[in-house]
């Protein structure tokens, strides 16, 4: 048995290094739970490791503007995962997006496909420093779970580097109250491979995010609250600063979650605004870019093996840097439905069954569509698959 679990970590790490590098953060509670899906016995230095196969993989049928355009089978998601403690108060945490082609990134040497790469110490009883490749917590819900468990991203999270190399320093405040302080890579590129040669801007010379977040627990967990402040440096005197409010409810066989998120950058990290405009009108990313969005997941427990959701999501676009002053700000607004069921059929296994519309809708202002030629138009998906973060051993 130990050789069987010496050659899956070994086959493991040969992928890792073939594709890039590895990463590492602490467990949280919330995965935990996730994960420990069929408890096997382990003994040893294998004790803590977990092995876990994060997997979406649907039967899709595609539409665009209302007509069919194609339906294939796909694997959506997978995501094999290593993490555990390897000592007391020492942990690590390894995570891929095994999609096509990754790159090397230009700022810290990993592949683009790395999602973890890091490793936990504590440092007492409240406080707890991780250092490498993590997730940039910006705060709210769409961004704090599975990726595997979303079917879709709103504009700013589905657009922007989400995993990036730094240092992070979590602190318990009280039992129900947690505050988190990154300081990362600003992204995984450089200036010039993002927004090329910009008349009168200067890159960074070092490109830096700062993030701050508030985890609460209120009244019994039945409220909980993920605020954050994020502010990142790209160019000499442009900054692009990020509020996030995020808001859970759990009453009885209803979860609740909802995210306001608030960026104004005045280098377009985004990058919508700056694919709206076409390059005869700016030949360089936009400066001035500024987006409001709206994120909720409504959840109701039918009983222990059926749920329903939706998630419900808008994002509003603007361009205050024009340089036409009769101009409207406001470029796009994009907005999003995906309802779906779901229904896992062992008591003991953590394998959903799935089926679920997602659907976009883009609308573009009077003035995008005047100035810009911009059309609206919608996209949609009906699909059927499962979900498993199969934990291997």
């Amino acid at each position: 048995m130990k050789r069987y679990f010496s050659l899956l970590i070994g086959l493991l790490f040969f992928q890792l290094t073939s594709l890039g590098q590895i990463e590492q953060h602490q467990l949280d509670t919330s995965y935990k739970q996730e994960i420990q899906i069929v408890p096997l016995p382990k003994t040893g230095p294998l004790k803590n490791i977990y092995l876990i196969s994060n997997m979406r993989f649907a039967f899709e049928n595609n539409f665009e503007n209302g007509n069919y355009t194609g339906s294939r089978f796909r694997m959506q998601e997978w995501r094999p995962e290593i993490l555990g403690e390897v000592y007391p108060g020492v942990s690590f945490r390894v995570r891929l997006s095994l999609f096509p082609n990754p790159q090397t990134s230009s700022t810290d040497n990993l592949k683009s496909n790395i999602d973890f790469l890091s490793v936990s110490v504590k440092l007492s009883s409240k406080a707890y420093l991780t250092l490498g490749k993590m997730i940039s917590e910006w705060g709210g819900y769409e961004i704090d779970q599975n990726p595997i468990n979303l079917f879709l991203f709103n504009d700013i999270v589905n657009f922007s580097d989400l995993f990036l190399s730094g240092v992070k320093l979590d602190y318990k405040v009280a039992s129900n109250h947690t505050l988190s302080f990154q300081v990362l890579n600003a992204n995984t590129r450089t200036f010039n491979e993002i927004y090329g040669a910009i008349p009168g801007e200067t890159a960074s010379k070092f490109p830096v995010a700062f993030l701050t977040q508030w985890r609460g627990t209120f009244a019994g967990g039945k409220f909980q609250t993920l605020y954050s402040y994020n502010m990142f440096t790209q160019a000499k005197g442009r900054q692009v600063n990020m509020f996030t409010l995020g808001n859970q409810l759990k009453l009885n066989k209803w979860k609740i979650q909802y995210d306001f998120k608030f960026s104004n950058e005045e280098l377009d990290r985004t990058s919508v605004v700056s694919s709206i405009i076409p390059s005869s009108v700016t030949p360089y990313s936009a400066l001035g870019a500024r987006y409001i969005e709206h994120w909720m997941f409504i959840e109701r427990t039918i009983n222990p093996r059926l749920k329903i959701n939706a998630a419900l999501m808008s994002s509003d676009a603007y361009w205050f840097g024009n340089p036409d002053a009769g101009s409207d700000a406001h470029l796009r607004t994009a907005f999003s439905v995906v309802p779906s069921i779901e229904f896992n059929p062992f008591t003991d296994l953590n394998l959903r069954f799935f089926c679920s519309y997602v659907g976009r809708f883009f609308r573009y202002s009077d003035y995008a569509k005047t100035e810009f030629n911009s059309e609206d138009g919608n996209t949609a998906r009906i699909q059927v698959g499962f979900i498993s973060p199969l934990k291997v051993f």
